[in-house]
């Protein structure tokens, strides 16, 4: 009879590693992903602002939670109390999609992000 025995210690602190790995690189891909979003939305919106409040007041927030407990949540606001009018347009206004069209046009650009993030995760808990 053959008896093998596996010691799975090495496995189990890599998959820990990896976790916490994943969580860092993440999250900060996720800041870079809103401060590109954010450069976007302040460099080609299309509305006049006649005052530079509204473009000057769009920010990239921290993010907030950890991937790997499904909470890792990004964003870019705009602080004025008429930006959502602007972004969303009113009854006697059209819309500027300044923030919508700013994450189209950079949504790519984060999937190469995240992609990056992922593979940096990898190779920093040794997988």
């Amino acid at each position: 009879m053959i008896s093998i025995e596996l010691d799975i210690r090495a496995v189990r602190a890599s998959f820990r590693a990896l976790g916490r790995s994943i969580d860092d690189e993440l999250e900060r891909a996720v800041r870079a992903i809103s401060r590109d979003v954010r450069d976007e939305a302040k460099q080609r919106h299309t509305y006049t602002d006649r005052t530079g409040t509204l473009t000057r007041s769009i920010r990239a927030e921290q993010p907030t939670g950890r991937f790997t407990q499904d909470s890792l949540e990004g964003s870019v606001v705009a602080w004025t109390p008429y930006a959502s009018y602007v972004e969303d347009g009113t009854t006697r206004a059209r819309a500027y999609q300044y923030l919508g069209t700013a994450w189209a046009m950079r949504r790519d650009d984060a999937q190469a992000t995240i992609d990056d993030a992922l593979e940096r995760a990898l190779w920093k808990a040794g997988l």
